[in-house]
């Protein structure tokens, strides 16, 4: 099992998870939730600049989330409980 580490940086709250890769990645759970893996070498800093150069992506993905939710339930609410990547 992956272990998160919680994180915030100026704009955002994210989890951190270390993984066997070469690249940084960013995600965005349907629920709003932003997950962001790095590679092990990378120090959790670089993460933190990685999201904070890319708030306005990801405030665009949050946003563009709530809208499917509130089209699938009506209320603004994911409906189903269970989290699937929306970007």
């Amino acid at each position: 099992m992956e272990k998160i580490q919680k994180r915030k940086t100026e704009h955002v709250s994210y989890g951190l998870i270390r993984a066997r890769r070469k690249t940084m990645a960013l995600k965005v759970s349907e629920d709003g939730t932003v997950t962001v893996r790095i590679p092990y070498g990378v120090r959790p800093e670089e993460a933190d600049r990685f999201v904070e150069a890319h708030v306005d992506w990801i405030r665009k993905r949050i946003a563009e989330c709530r809208e499917r939710a509130a089209a699938r339930t009506g209320n603004g609410k994911p409906g189903s409980g269970w989290q699937r990547s929306c970007f």
